[in-house]
Order: C-alpha cells, then sequence, then structure tokens
C-alpha cells in the first residue's frame, strides 16, 4: 500500500500546503491549469459567496489528507 500526498504553494496566498490532488478546491489558472487553495482561503472565498447568495467551494473531508494509490 502506498500513499500520495502533494504538496505546494496555494494558488492564492502563496503560503505552502499539503493536499490530495483529487479532493482539494481549485481554481482555474489563465492557461485552464486547477491551481489548489489552501484552506485558509477558501474560508474567505465561501464568505464573499454567502455576501452575495453564491455557490460556496464545498471541501471534501480528505482534500488536505493524503491519498492511498495502488
Amino acid at each position: 500500500m502506498a500513499y500520495m500526498l502533494v504538496h505546494g504553494p496555494c494558488f492564492s496566498c502563496g503560503r505552502l500546503m499539503s493536499y490530495n490532488a483529487d479532493l482539494v478546491p481549485s481554481l482555474r489558472d489563465e492557461a485552464g491549469v486547477r491551481q489548489a487553495i489552501c484552506r485558509g482561503c477558501v474560508g474567505i472565498f465561501n464568505e464573499n459567496q454567502r455576501k452575495h447568495s453564491r455557490p460556496e467551494f464545498q471541501i471534501p473531508s480528505r482534500a488536505y489528507e493524503a491519498q492511498e494509490v495502488d
């Protein structure tokens, strides 16, 4: 059994974070590539979305944990 955990900067704030690449909330950059967003930035984004009655990001329970791989 093996596990995978991606390490990289948050697309929004630049803080280093660890995440499950398949589950982490993300935004697409100018080239259309998914870029991961840290839990703190998702919270800020969701606050703004609530103020404008817009859909929020849902954070899957294992989004910031290791992923089991075959």
